[in-house]
């Protein structure tokens, strides 16, 4: 009886409920052993109570004090090893059970049934031990046994714990060879071999990445058997092709992107040590990709047409009314380039209708039907280009009405060759490239102090005061407000001449007026002025500024343009003038040009244009194609090609002629290609042009078209800032002489130009024998003088030639 009482006792003494009494009976308490403690002090205090959170962290992760038990694992999983380890620390010497998978990983006991749990496995008994190490358990009778565990996926029959499969979406990912073994290894260490008898595991026999592109193939064999090998291969064979999936989608990708073959081989070779296709086999994958390309920016051209045809035949921009644009651009910059593209676009909608590539070099022949090699000079490729075009307009029955072209090219010829009549087809002028035009002539007549015989006989019967005016600075330089054309003059009078242009709206003849007046009054300071050609004088003014301006408090809410609320104000006067009686003629001369240009820069209907359609779709070829790496024939044509179909994502967003389904030109080349197209690879196409709409549309609000002024307003006046800060300098620099012509803006003359120079400096000057005058240049000699051209002799004006010439006749006459 005594014993059963002392055993109920020791049962509830141990058992879990009785732990904290236990412990609490434990502690020596200071008042029983007659020790009067003082009081703690603070460091003390949070040091302790540090100690007690810690401790009581510890329980609750299951190591520490009164969770001893949980380093003890009661079923050993199936190829698990159990390491104990000895911690012999000065302070708390311990020892620590680890767990070793038969991958090689380290565990601790709670961190294993974790990972366990996550992947949905038990651990169940089994009777033979597998395990290098078993763990001892007490059965119900007391009996010491080893036993030996295996993991399990639960069943339905055991009814542990159920999982339900998940789906992966297909698609291309990022890895590692390295995690691929350790996968491999993990599963070795869990399932047996089906061989009777084999205990072996799987382990690599072959490991292929040469000529996958990107791809890899690792054959698997068991260690202990002759079981057939298992391939494992991160890609699968392309429909109908031996071209893996991974290999043609990283090529692609490259190529959709901007990049050649040196920009694969780059990224994808040399930055992640990839096995990539050589440039013999990238090679390949253009050619498979041409047809495509082609074939898609033909359906664009006919879809464009079609939606033409479709509209009314009255209406502006159907079929018998096209308003059209069209431009050249070039592979690569420079009078010397080997590739050019023509393109032809709706004025209305920003559709694509007609593309011509001219290339002079490439031996590929998969081109050469739809573009053989084109035998003209590149300055000659625009105008050929439209000539093709033009005439494949009149085929399909497209007739424009209004044509806008830059005006910087004989293209306008080719228009006429197939478009006689002026009036049902009219070719207007954008007014961007007038404009530019204008301030080019302006900067050719800002240095000039005299005008040459052939200016003033062009200009005499409408200026005849042409013949007598002259430059206040003739005889000396230019100096600051001597009254000549100045940079700056030069700049607001183009920023003038387009603020013309958008003022005049529809009415080309309000175009014409402004310019006259803005040339003969505006330019000279003079806003009000007598009209003489009434006969009673008529008092007008410069109807495109306020006459007066103001700055007080009141007027500083009015609006733009309008006059002071106040009624008192300065008069305006000009930020930038001219009182030179020469310069102030020139540029009214010029203005007077241009205004003859006003039915030609405005319509009446659509009012001002411009060519910017074609050139902004040009710069989108940019961002497919370097302009400063060559490429031939076929890889030009495929980049161009692409280009011109980003170029055309905004119509599609718009119009939808492809229908619904049709998401972007790149998911329909992959599936052209007989791609799998990834789920991931349309929501991100999709968020693409949803924020690309987004940034659009955004662009368009006044707000950010005022940012855009004040940007420009912003740079010209920190160009003005620097331009002083370079002048206050003991030393100017700059990128050539003051007396240096400006640059260009035209490509040919800059490179001719850039030649003659070449030439120049290599060359070495032939002289005169009796003068010193410069009668020639010579190239390729040495240092030596160079030789005398032998030419026919000079007469001198010698007295005694005369009688030489009559002694010679004398004997003849003999």
């Amino acid at each position: 009886m005594a014993a059963s009482s002392t055993d109920a006792r020791m049962e509830s003494a141990n058992s879990p409920s009785n732990v904290q009494a236990v412990e609490k009976d434990d502690t020596d308490n200071g008042k029983d052993l007659g020790i009067v403690s003082k009081r703690l002090s603070r460091k003390v205090r949070k040091r302790m109570a540090a100690r007690a959170a810690g401790k009581k962290s510890a329980a609750s992760r299951g190591i520490g004090r009164l969770s001893r038990s949980s380093r003890t694992l009661e079923l050993v999983p199936v190829g698990f090893k159990e390491d104990v380890r000895d911690y012999n620390h000065p302070s708390r010497p311990s020892q620590r059970t680890v767990w070793s998978s038969p991958a090689g990983s380290k565990y601790r006991t709670d961190t294993l049934r974790r990972k366990l749990k996550d992947k949905g496995m038990s651990v169940d008994d089994i009777d033979s031990p597998v395990s290098a190490t078993t763990s001892q358990s007490l059965t119900e009778e007391g009996n010491v046994v080893s036993s030996a565990r295996r993991l399990a996926f639960p069943n339905v029959q055991n009814n542990t714990q159920e999982t339900e499969s998940i789906v992966c979406e297909d698609g291309y990912y990022v890895g590692q060879i390295c995690q691929v073994q350790k996968f491999v290894n993990d599963v070795t260490g869990i399932v047996r071999c089906r061989t009777e008898g084999c205990n072996g595991m799987l382990i690599p026999r072959q490991c292929v990445k040469v000529g996958l592109g990107g791809g890899l193939r690792i054959v698997y064999s068991c260690s202990g058997c002759s079981m057939p090998g298992i391939n494992f291969d991160s890609s699968t064979y392309v429909e109908s092709s031996r071209r893996h999936q991974v290999s043609l989608a990283l090529c692609l990708a490259m190529l959709v992107s901007g990049n050649t073959y040196a920009g694969y081989n780059k990224v994808l070779g040399q930055a992640l040590g990839l096995e990539t296709l050589n440039k013999k086999n990238f090679q390949t994958v253009i050619h498979a990709v041409y047809p495509i390309t082609r074939k898609l920016v033909h359906e664009h051209c006919e879809a464009a047409k079609t939606e033409m045809r479709d509209l009314p035949a009255e209406e502006l921009g159907s079929a018998k009314r096209a308003v059209t644009q069209a431009d050249g651009t070039w592979g690569t910059r420079g009078f010397h380039s080997k590739n050019c593209t023509v393109t032809v676009r709706n004025s209305m909608n920003n559709s694509l209708l007609y593309v011509a590539h001219l290339c002079m070099k490439g031996k590929d022949k998969v081109a050469d039907e739809d573009f053989p090699l084109y035998k003209g000079t590149s300055k000659s490729g625009e105008g050929v280009g439209l000539e093709m075009l033009w005439e494949q307009a009149v085929r399909d029955g497209i007739s424009p009405e209004v044509h806008w072209q830059d005006g910087d090219s004989s293209s306008a010829l080719s228009f006429r060759a197939h478009f006689p009549d002026e009036k049902k087809h009219k070719v207007m002028l954008c007014s961007g490239h007038v404009a530019r035009s204008h301030q080019k002539a302006l900067s050719d007549l800002k240095p000039k102090k005299t005008v040459s015989k052939v200016y003033r006989s062009k200009h005499q019967e409408k200026f005849p005061q042409i013949n007598s005016v002259k430059c206040v600075c003739e005889g000396k330089s230019h100096g600051k407000g001597c009254g000549c054309m100045t940079d700056a003059f030069i700049r607001q009078a183009r920023i003038n001449f387009f603020c013309c242009v958008v003022q005049a709206d529809k009415d080309p003849d309000a175009l014409k007026d402004r310019l006259q007046a803005l040339g003969k009054y505006h330019g000279r300071n003079i806003h009000s002025w007598k009209e003489t050609k009434t006969k009673k004088k008529i008092k007008k003014t410069c109807d495109f500024h306020p006459q007066k301006t103001c700055t007080c408090e009141k007027c500083k809410k009015k609006g733009k343009g309008e006059e002071p609320v106040c009624g008192r104000g300065k008069p305006y006067t000009s930020k930038s003038s001219i009182s030179c009686p020469l310069h102030s003629l020139m540029y009214e001369i010029e203005t007077a040009r241009r205004a003859e240009q006003a039915h030609d820069i405005i319509h009446p209907e659509l009012g001002r244009g411009n060519s910017n359609l074609p050139e902004a779709s040009h710069n989108v070829l940019i961002r497919l194609r370097s302009k400063d790496v060559f490429l031939s024939r076929l890889h030009y044509i495929v980049k161009t090609d692409m280009g011109l179909l980003q170029s055309c994502v905004s119509w599609e967003q718009a119009s939808l002629p492809f229908g619904p389904d049709f998401k972007h030109w790149t998911v329909e080349l992959f599936k052209r290609m007989k791609l799998p197209i990834p789920p991931g690879m349309l929501r991100n196409v999709e968020k693409a042009l949803v924020e690309r709409n987004k940034d659009l549309e955004r662009a368009k609000t006044d707000r950010k078209k005022a940012q855009r002024i004040a940007l420009k307003v912003a740079r010209v006046l920190d160009s003005e800032e620097r331009k002083k800060w370079v002048k206050q300098r003991n030393i100017q620099h700059s990128y050539g002489s003051a007396e240096a012509a400006d640059d260009s803006e035209d490509e040919a003359t800059a490179g001719e130009d850039d030649a003659r120079n070449v030439l120049t400096s290599d060359s070495q000057p032939i002289r005169g024998k009796k003068s010193n005058k410069v009668v020639g240049r010579v190239v390729g000699l040495s240092t030596r003088a160079p030789q005398q051209t032998r030419g026919r002799k000079r007469k001198s004006p010698r007295k005694e030639q005369p009688s030489r010439r009559k002694s010679k006749k004398a004997k003849r006459q003999n």
